[in-house]
């Protein structure tokens, strides 16, 4: 299985160094960049949370600890375009601009 969600880490990491210009590509991406809802970072983060339906945010471990939790195993992070077990995925994974703000892990379940 591959998942796919917004890097909790990677927001919270720009947000503590202050990354105005990784706050200003997603304004101007994904919320218009002239909405005066986004006038601050921490408006732009609860943005990208919110108004995508989000009910949860997750770092690398505690989407490992609930994956392990439902039986997967071998549970690893992954690159945008790359897969270690499934070909091709660079065709579903093109260049979209989510790259670059997404928590990406592969992983697998034992079937007996």
């Amino acid at each position: 299985m591959r998942v796919v969600v917004p890097d909790f880490q990677l927001w919270c990491q720009n947000y503590i160094d202050k990354k105005v210009e990784f706050f200003e590509w997603y304004k101007s991406t994904y919320l218009g960049k002239d909405n005066p809802m986004y006038k601050t970072t921490a408006s732009v983060f609860t943005g990208m949370l919110y108004n995508h339906g989000h009910q949860m945010a997750y770092d690398f471990d505690a989407l490992e600890s609930l994956l392990k939790d439902c039986g997967f195993t071998d549970i690893r992070k992954s690159t945008w375009g790359h897969s270690e077990k499934i070909p091709d995925i660079n065709k579903v994974e093109n260049s979209n601009p989510r790259r670059f703000e997404s928590l990406l892990i592969e992983c697998e379940v034992k079937v007996t």
